[in-house]
């Protein structure tokens, strides 16, 4: 993943401290159920996702996007990509029982076409919960169609930074809480 530039992990992009208060401010937040674009396909009878999404404010969304800001050029070196935009935060709580299906973060809207990186930000690790691991899927070069499964392992402060189009999931949480902030930039 690493040669072909899919993938790019920068641990300690947030320290621990900042991480837990981040988790404490956005407790603070309204809570709803996150949002799952289906792109305008048949709704399928299991759930692509169940999450929470917590309603930041724009005070706490700066707390992560002008770290973002500050390693952009690494980022566009890293990917061989030009990123002028980004979307807003989502800060997730993941209870236990809540996942996210395989899934890639592309479709043929307008606003996923642009996308260029997909970023998460681990807020806290298996010390706070299990499960809910997130899984990245390769296709396998021996057997044709079938996919490898490469779980990254959480650490609060972990930035992980992919191409849109990598299949990933987040696998169900099955005690405690899993805390992430997900965006993405575009050209």
């Amino acid at each position: 993943m690493v040669q072909q530039r899919l993938l790019l992990l920068m641990p300690n992009f947030l320290s621990e401290d900042q991480c837990q208060s981040l988790i404490g401010q956005a407790m603070q937040c309204p809570a709803g159920v996150a949002p799952v674009d289906d792109y305008g396909s048949t709704p399928s009878p299991v759930a692509l996702r169940r999450t929470t999404l917590l309603e930041t404010p724009t005070a706490i969304n700066q707390q992560i996007i002008q770290p973002l800001e500050r390693i952009k050029p690494q980022l566009q070196r890293h990917f061989d990509l030009v990123l002028n935009r980004h979307e807003m935060p989502q800060f997730l709580q993941y209870q236990p029982g809540d996942y996210f299906k395989p899934h890639t973060d592309l479709s043929d809207a307008p606003i996923y076409r642009e996308r260029r990186l997909s970023l998460i930000l681990c807020l806290n690790d298996h010390r706070q919960y299990q499960g809910g691991r997130l899984v990245f899927y390769l296709s396998n070069p021996d057997q044709p169609g079938r996919f490898l499964g490469v779980p990254v392992p959480p650490q609060s402060g972990l930035l992980i930074a992919f191409r849109p189009e990598l299949l990933h999931e987040v696998v169900a949480v099955t005690n405690g809480e899993r805390f992430t902030v997900v965006t993405w930039l575009a050209d």
